[in-house]
């Protein structure tokens, strides 16, 4: 936990006790726990939460309470209604850095808290979480070892400045890499996996969408017939599908380096600003065969379903188990 974190934690306390009136209602206990009227809680602190975020708690939460008698509880500095609505419906408890909860320990009492104004400042955008910090992220995912290589050999496979690259090296130390006797090294590799994620999912890819399609006759199930052109790829749920067949998709994203209305040549599909099939640009410099289970496992955890998150835990799991 870094040092906002802990500052986020701490005053979610103070809040909740001042609200409740008495000192010691709520009281950390150990370095993972805190008891809330009497009731224990592991909990996970996020400065901000998006569905990203929120995922990666929830995953990190189960695993941190399985065999345990204690509830998960999510801390953070504001909480967006989807994300409590998300979180009453995965059983996750959410307390904020003003205050507001929604509550439901096991054995109870409920406790909700609505309204406090918000008493947290949102970080400053940082160089990670800028267009070219993004695309340098996901060049260090794809082999870890990547980190070792010149500025000018990362500026050439990911297309920004050799400035902008030594500023996102910068950025991520110490806390995601490292200096030793054989050079830089990458650390915490699950953080940056979950940095990179949440930086693609809030900045980068938004800017990637260049077209919606509907598919002919309105038949979902026709995702499956259709042949790509070259330079085109199912992203999301359905490159899910792709790689192990576990994942029914019920959202559908193309990534493609061609001319979006090279799709009409497939017979089916047409145009449609309300269609169900989103097609981005891809970001990455060289075409892949495919697309990298780690645009998939983004796309999955971008989302704040649960069919979604599971899938994701199993491509880092398999395909992404180098990050682990």
């Amino acid at each position: 936990m870094n040092i906002r974190e802990n500052e986020i934690l701490n005053e979610a306390i103070r809040q909740l006790n001042d609200y409740l009136g008495k000192d010691g209602a709520v009281s950390l206990v150990g370095d993972d726990s805190v008891t809330i009227l009497g009731r224990r809680f592991v909990y996970e602190v996020k400065t901000t939460v998006d569905n990203t975020v929120y995922n990666h708690a929830v995953a990190q939460l189960k695993q941190m309470t399985k065999n345990r008698n204690d509830s998960p509880l999510l801390v953070c500095g504001t909480v967006p209604y989807k994300i409590l609505l998300a979180a009453k419906y995965d059983g996750i408890n959410i307390l904020d850095a003003s205050g507001n909860c929604e509550i439901t320990p096991k054995g109870g009492p409920y406790l909700s808290i609505r309204g406090r104004k918000s008493k947290y400042r949102k970080q400053p955008s940082n160089m990670v979480f800028r267009t070219a910090g993004i695309k340098v992220m996901y060049y260090l995912l794809l082999n870890p070892l990547n980190i070792r290589k010149s500025f000018r050999e990362i500026q050439a496979a990911t297309g920004v400045s050799v400035g902008t690259v030594k500023n996102v090296v910068d950025a991520l130390t110490p806390q995601y890499c490292f200096e030793s006797s054989n050079g830089r090294n990458l650390t915490n590799l699950t953080g940056l996996l979950d940095l990179w994620s949440q930086g693609y999912n809030q900045v980068l890819k938004p800017r990637l969408i260049l077209s919606r399609y509907a598919f002919t006759r309105g038949n979902a199930r026709e995702w499956e017939n259709i042949i790509l052109p070259d330079g085109m790829n199912w992203g999301g749920e359905c490159g899910a599908y792709k790689l192990d067949g576990y994942l029914i998709p019920e959202k559908y994203e193309l990534y493609t380096k061609i001319p979006t209305n090279a799709l009409l040549r497939t017979g089916k599909v047409i145009p449609s600003n309300l269609g169900e099939i989103t097609v981005y640009e891809n970001f990455w410099m060289k075409p892949e065969k495919g697309i990298h289970p780690l645009v998939i496992y983004a796309d999955l955890m971008g989302t704040a379903d649960g069919r979604c998150r599971e899938q994701a835990q199993r491509i880092l799991n398999n395909e992404l188990s180098y990050i682990k």
